[in-house]
């Protein structure tokens, strides 16, 4: 069990029938000053969060933060095409475009929510909270030993889709 935020590990699915597709992944500097500032750590290193992306958000709604896309990567083949964002406080993320002929936004707005109740009750059905899976556990867990740890791969965000979704 990781005791911070930035060193816990989260699985991640736009739907539910992407949950088993990932390997747990760090969360990026940006959705984690989002949890912080939503006041949400607690409650997303227990059951999980939901992440909202928009490039046109709903200004009634609060709680959206603004991120500008710094610079784009990418082979010849658009699938692979990777941009990064960052707001004003140096947080980032990585986004991946998803689609052929959908761009990567020049920005994006990202907020954080609590995990909705069926959402909670279907990764509760399927096994992905409450695990008794047996890990590793490193020196880092119990004690600061001066070295500095390997964050390990941040959790690249998703690009823009075909058409809105939930969950389930």
């Amino acid at each position: 069990m990781a005791c911070s935020l930035p060193d816990a590990q989260f699985v991640y699915g736009r739907d539910n029938t992407e949950m088993p597709l990932g390997e747990p992944m760090s969360l990026p500097s940006a959705v984690v000053g989002l949890i912080r500032s939503a006041g949400l750590t607690g409650q997303s290193m227990e059951s999980g969060f939901v992440l909202e992306i928009s490039s046109h958000p709903e200004r009634e709604s609060g709680g959206w933060w603004e991120f500008d896309l710094i610079f784009q990567v990418g082979p010849c083949d658009p699938l692979l095409e990777r941009g990064f964002y960052t707001n004003g406080l140096g947080e980032r993320a990585e986004m991946v475009r998803i689609y052929r002929g959908i761009s990567l936004p020049r920005r994006i707005w990202m907020r954080v929510m609590p995990l909705p109740d069926d959402s909670f009750a279907w990764l509760l059905k399927w096994g992905y909270l409450g695990s008794t899976e047996k890990r590793q556990s490193t020196l880092h867990e119990f004690w600061e030993v001066g070295v500095k740890k390997n964050g390990g791969r941040k959790l690249p965000l998703p690009g823009p889709p075909l058409a809105p979704y939930n969950f389930l």
